[in-house]
């Protein structure tokens, strides 16, 4: 009996300790691939022209928006 439990022990540590690194090396492909879509978003920024076709939203619009019933929350 006791036996068994060292090697379940073992088994158990073995696999939690794999677990982790797992964990940890999931955590920093998250971080590089954030930083990465953050340099991309930047770059766009940088190459954006003045021919860009924003229109700035009317007055009136905004008064419109305010009476719907799924913008008062």
């Amino acid at each position: 009996m006791i036996k068994r439990q060292v090697e379940w022990t073992l088994v158990n540590k073995d696999e939690a300790v794999a677990a982790k690194k797992k964990s940890v090396e999931t955590r920093k492909l998250i971080f590089k691939r954030a930083e990465q879509y953050e340099r991309e978003y930047a770059e766009k920024d940088l190459n954006l022209d003045s021919s860009c076709n924003f229109v700035k939203p009317s007055p009136t619009m905004e008064i419109l928006k305010s009476f719907h019933p799924q913008c008062k929350r």
